[in-house]
């Protein structure tokens, strides 16, 4: 049996779409720095875990949404 031979299989882990795999995200919160240049305060950023995949970086295929899934393009009939 060659490789053309054998079903294509889904994989049932792929990257986190909310930090794309790097377990962590970045949020904005208060006390920046004023800019001079804007005349006004920005945020600073601080990194903090995905709250989506814990940090692992990796969602299991029941956690998508459909769009998700057909931006990846996969189709998940009825039936599954």
């Amino acid at each position: 049996m060659t490789n053309t031979d054998q079903p294509l299989q889904i994989p049932l882990e792929f990257d986190c779409p909310d930090c794309d795999g790097e377990g962590h995200v970045y949020e904005e919160v208060a006390g920046g720095c004023f800019s001079v240049a804007f005349g006004n305060w920005l945020p600073d950023e601080r990194k903090v875990c995905c709250e989506r995949c814990d940090g692992r970086g990796r969602v299991d295929l029941n956690d998508l949404t459909e769009e998700e899934l057909e931006e990846r393009g996969i189709e998940m009939d009825e039936a599954s």
